[in-house]
C-alpha cells in the first residue's frame, strides 16, 4: 500500500536574525539592514532562491518601500519607469530584484536604461561552503526533519552549489522519505542525488 503525500507549505520565518549571511550575500543583506538609505532605489539581483524575497520581506517588515520582485525582460518598461520616477519624485524607496543585473535585461526604453543605470545594484553570487551547509540544515528544519550532520555534509559535497540546488534537493528527499516512511539518511539520498 503506498501513501499518499500531501504538500504543505513550508512556513518561512523572516527575521533578520535568522537571514544566513556569507560572503555571497553580505552586501545586499547590509544595504537591507541600513536602510533608509541615502539613495532611492536598492536593486539586488542573483540566482533564484538566493534570498532575495527574503531580503524583500525584511525590508517591508521595517518600512514603507516599494518593493519590486522579478524583475525581467517581459516586466512593462513604461509602468516601471512611471514608478521609479513617483517613487524619486515623492522621496521615496524603492527596492527591486531580478535574476539578472538590471542593465543585462535588454530593456529598450531610453529613458528607463539611463534611469535603471544610476540605480545602486549589488549581486548575490552562488552559496560559499559555509553557507552551503548551513542551507541544508535551515531547509530541512524548515521541514521539521531531523538530519544528521554526516547526511548534510554528504549533500553539501554532492549536490549543484546553488541555493535552488539546495532546496531542490531537500524537496525531494522529503517526498522520498516519506513516500518510502524511511529516515534521511546517505543511502537514502543515494536514491535521489
Amino acid at each position: 500500500m503506498s501513501q499518499t503525500v500531501f504538500k504543505f507549505d513550508v512556513n518561512h520565518d523572516y527575521s533578520p536574525e535568522n537571514f544566513l549571511v556569507s560572503s555571497s550575500n553580505r552586501e545586499a543583506f547590509e544595504h537591507i539592514k541600513s536602510f533608509p538609505w541615502n539613495f532611492y532605489a536598492l536593486s539586488i539581483h542573483g540566482p533564484k532562491a538566493s534570498g532575495k524575497t527574503y531580503l524583500a520581506n525584511i525590508l517591508a517588515a521595517k518600512s514603507n518601500a516599494i518593493i519590486i520582485e522579478d524583475i525581467n525582460s517581459q516586466t512593462p518598461q513604461v509602468e516601471l519607469l512611471h514608478t521609479l520616477n513617483k517613487v524619486k519624485e515623492t522621496n521615496g524607496h524603492v527596492l527591486l530584484t531580478s535574476e539578472k543585473p538590471l542593465n543585462k535585461l535588454g530593456f529598450a526604453l531610453p529613458d528607463l536604461v539611463s534611469r535603471l543605470s544610476a540605480i545602486v545594484s549589488v549581486h548575490i553570487d552562488k552559496p560559499d561552503a559555509e553557507i552551503f551547509h548551513l542551507l541544508f540544515a535551515r531547509y530541512f528544519a524548515a521541514r521539521q526533519l531531523k538530519v544528521s550532520d554526516d547526511v548534510i555534509a554528504y549533500l553539501a559535497g554532492r549536490v549543484e552549489r546553488s541555493f535552488l540546488g539546495a532546496t531542490q534537493a531537500v524537496e525531494k528527499i522529503d517526498k522520498l522519505s516519506l513516500e518510502q516512511k524511511r529516515n534521511i539518511t546517505i543511502p537514502l539520498v543515494k536514491q535521489v542525488i
